[in-house]
C-alpha cells in the first residue's frame, strides 16, 4: 500500500509540495517535561530503590546493656526493566508517483527511482518522525502486555501489536492503586463524569463551572498525597492531566477571575496552568488515544485523568535518548524502492509508588 493515495493528484494539480497545505501535527510536551530518561537499557536490568527507614528508635537507656536495637530497618524495592524493541519500516516505489505531481521533485535519468533527498522524502520523513513519537508514547503510556481485543477498549485483534509490547504507565498506575487505594483520590467530579453512560454525557461543559468541581479534585489530590510527595518544592512537582481536565479547570478559573493570564503561561508552545504553585500540564495525547481506541459500548474508558507526581518519577528506559528521535531512510538499488525505518528499545517505569497520586 502506498504511503500516499495519489489517484487524483495528477500533474495538472500542483507541481510542488510548497503549493499544498498540510493539516499539521498534534503538539505533545517535550519528553523531559515530566519524564526522566535513563539510558543504557537494552535488556533485563534491575532498578534498585531504597525505601525510607522504618521503626522506632531512641529511648531512656539505663545500665550497661550492649543489646543492639533491631527496630531500625532500611528495606529496598526492586523493579526490573524489560525493554522491547519497538519500531516499524516503510517502503515506497517511485512508479506509484510517476504520473503524479511528485514527478516534478524526482531525480533525473537513471536516478529517477531514488526518492531520497527529494521533496517527497522530506515530507514523508517529517510525517513518519511525528508518527514515531506517537508510537513510543502509545506504548509508554497505554502499553499492556495482556491487553485483549474489545475488553475495556475498542481494539481489533490486528491492532493489539501496537499496544502490547510493554506495560506502560497506566497499567502500572492501576496496579499501584489496586495495591494501595490511598493513591487514588476518589469521589470527585472526574470519577462522576467518567462513570456516565454515554460519551456525550461524559463531557464537561461551561454549565458545570459554578461548583469549581475539577479545581476541588486537583486540590484534593494534593492533600491526599503522601507527605514525601507534597513536601517537595512545587517546582519539582507536576500535574499531568488530560486536555478535558485542563480545559475544565481553565473554565472554572476564568469563571472566578475572568482573567487567565495570572495563572496560565505558554511553555514550549504548550499552555500551562498552576494550582498550589504546581504546574498543570495538558497531555492531549491521552485524549486522542482514549477517543480513538478506548471506547467500549458507547462510552470512553476513563476519559478524564489526572496524575500528581514529580518530574522525575515517570522513567523512560532506552539505549540512548537519540534513538527515540532517529529515522533511517535509504534507497535500495536491488528493488528500486525507497525505505524508511525507526526502532528503539524502550520501557516505562513508575519509579516510586509513594510519589504518585492519581484521580480518575
Amino acid at each position: 500500500m502506498a504511503i500516499f493515495s495519489p489517484s487524483d493528484l495528477t500533474v495538472e494539480n500542483v507541481k510542488s509540495m510548497s503549493e499544498t497545505l498540510h493539516e499539521g501535527f498534534f503538539r505533545n510536551p517535550e519528553l523531559t517535561a515530566f519524564h526522566d530518561i535513563q539510558e543504557g537499557i537494552v535488556a533485563g536490568k534491575e532498578m534498585l530503590i531504597f525505601q525510607n527507614h522504618t521503626g522506632l528508635t531512641g529511648y531512656n537507656r539505663t545500665g550497661c546493656s550492649t543489646t543492639a536495637d533491631a527496630n531500625f530497618a532500611i528495606e529496598d524495592v526492586r523493579k526490573v526493566w524489560t525493554p522491547k524493541y519497538v519500531g516499524d519500516r516503510f517502503a515506497e516505489c517511485y512508479d506509484t508517483y510517476i504520473a503524479k505531481f511528485f514527478v516534478y521533485g524526482m531525480k533525473a535519468g537513471v536516478n529517477k527511482a531514488d526518492l531520497t533527498a527529494t521533496e517527497f522524502a522530506a515530507f514523508t520523513e517529517e510525517n513518519i518522525s511525528d508518527e514515531m513519537k506517537n508510537a513510543f508514547l502509545r506504548h509508554l503510556w497505554f502499553g499492556d502486555t495482556a491487553i485483549a481485543a474489545g475488553t475495556n477498549n475498542g481494539l481489533s485483534a490486528g491492532q493489539l501489536k501496537y499496544f502490547n509490547a510493554i506495560n506502560g504507565y497506566w497499567k502500572q498506575l492501576f496496579a499501584i492503586v489496586a495495591g494501595d487505594a490511598t493513591k487514588l483520590t476518589a469521589g470527585t467530579e472526574l470519577e462522576t463524569k467518567n462513570a456516565e453512560a454515554s460519551t456525550s454525557a461524559q463531557k464537561f461543559d461551561s454549565t458545570t463551572t459554578s461548583g469549581q468541581l475539577v479545581t476541588a479534585a486537583l486540590d484534593q489530590m494534593f492533600y491526599d498525597a503522601d507527605e514525601r510527595l507534597t513536601d517537595k518544592d512545587p517546582s519539582e512537582l507536576v500535574y499531568i492531566v488530560t486536555k478535558s481536565v485542563f480545559d475544565q479547570y481553565v473554565r472554572e478559573r476564568k469563571a472566578v477571575s475572568a482573567i487567565d493570564a495570572s495563572y496560565m503561561r505558554v511553555e514550549n508552545g504548550m499552555r500551562v496552568a498552576t494550582i498550589n504553585g504546581i504546574d498543570v500540564i495538558p497531555f492531549t495525547f491521552q485524549d486522542r488515544m482514549i477517543k480513538a481506541y478506548f471506547e467500549d459500548t458507547g462510552v470512553w474508558i476513563l476519559p478524564h485523568r489526572a496524575i500528581l507526581t514529580t518530574r522525575k518519577n515517570l522513567v523512560i528506559g532506552c539505549e540512548t535518548e537519540s534513538t527515540l528521535g532517529t529515522l533511517e531512510p535509504w534507497y535500495s538499488k536491488d528493488d528500486e524502492k525507497y525505505y524508511v525505518k525507526y526502532g528503539a528499545f524502550i520501557d516505562a517505569k513508575v519509579a516510586l509508588n509513594n510519589m504518585i497520586q492519581v484521580c480518575y
